[in-house]
């Protein structure tokens, strides 16, 4: 089996991607074939998750690759070569800042369908299609640092989401530009930086927040749906699937938070974890902490599940914290 291996960011880069790998099993030792990856030498962004699946049920394991500031990356596997078909899938608009992605047949059509977490909606940060978030990143003040500049839409103009303060330590050229607050909260982006000083900067964006799935239907088209507003309240870290009541449609569990924001916008951290029943139709019923009986506040990052004997466990995993574990007992409705 070939392995994949995500690159997140390189040191102190941010938000440059170091190259990611793929590393080709030839008799039990691995070949660096990452130049297929794409036309930057396994370049595919800053990764977060990535899972290797059928895709279009031709019986080759395709693979997908979520990350932030990046789209999600779909290169199907033709005849041993990975051919990015992103663009061909109506994805390459689709960026986000993609925490996790899992596959699951939730429509009990024979293939697998996606369930991708992203930052969420309630956050500081507001985007859309058509006024994303920005970053433009490079070494503004020529000390051998890169600089990442974030920027986001008020009305119809951008303007940068650091305080002056932030700005002016990171880039200190720019308490030459703007001698007060006030002249800094209103000014927009493009009266910030020349166009000589943004030529050669490194540009992402970011349009979508809300954590999605992809219904796939044999293959091509992916149809997006949105999860339901209790799952956007945090950032989702990981997924998990059970047909928790007995119906023969996998239902979803989720956990998520975040801590590592800045002081500026406060952690994310307003998740209990979600338990989503399926419906059918992609429609889902969120089912409340104090009916399930699943409570996983905290910033959490993993879900695994387990047996011991012949009882399925979900085992849930904290940054800095304990490991718990939540016994599943099914119901027929």
């Amino acid at each position: 089996m070939d392995l994949f291996v995500g690159g997140r960011v390189e040191v102190q880069q941010y938000p440059l991607a170091p190259k990611s790998y793929l590393l080709e099993n030839k008799n039990g030792k691995f070949v660096d074939r990452s130049e297929v990856l794409n036309e930057e030498e396994g370049r595919l962004g800053m990764v977060t998750s990535a899972i290797w699946t059928d895709m279009n049920s031709d019986a080759q394991s395709d693979l997908i690759v979520v990350g932030e500031w990046m789209p999600i990356r779909v290169l199907i596997n033709t005849n041993g070569q990975l051919i990015d078909k992103t663009s061909e899938l109506g994805l390459s608009n689709l960026t986000g800042w993609w925490t996790q992605i899992e596959a699951a047949d939730l429509d009990n059509d024979g293939d697998d369908d996606y369930v991708i977490g992203n930052y969420g909606l309630n956050s500081f940060y507001k985007t859309s299609p058509q006024k994303p978030l920005e970053i433009y990143a490079r070494d503004f003040d020529l000390n051998g640092s890169i600089d990442p500049v974030v920027t986001m839409y008020s009305g119809d103009d951008r303007y940068m989401v650091h305080t002056l303060k932030v700005l002016t330590s990171q880039i200190p050229g720019m308490k030459n530009r703007f001698k007060t607050y006030s002249s800094y909260g209103e000014a927009t982006f493009e009266m910030a930086f020349t166009n000589a000083e943004l030529k050669d900067a490194k540009h992402l964006d970011c349009k979508v927040l809300s954590s999605i799935i992809l219904e796939n239907i044999g293959g091509s088209p992916l149809e997006v749906h949105d999860l339901p507003l209790d799952v956007q309240f945090s950032p989702i870290q990981a997924i998990e699937f059970y047909d928790l009541n007995s119906d023969q449609h996998l239902d979803i569990i989720m956990v998520g938070n975040s801590i590592h924001e800045e002081t500026t916008t406060g952690f994310y951290d307003a998740s209990y974890g979600n338990v989503l029943l399926n419906m059918g139709q992609f429609t889902w019923r969120s089912v409340a902490p104090s009916q399930s009986n699943f409570i996983a506040n905290g910033y959490k990052k993993s879900l695994e599940l387990i047996k011991m004997g012949n009882a399925p466990v979900l085992l849930v995993s904290e940054n800095n914290g304990k490991l718990a574990g939540f016994n599943i007992q099914t119901s027929g409705k």
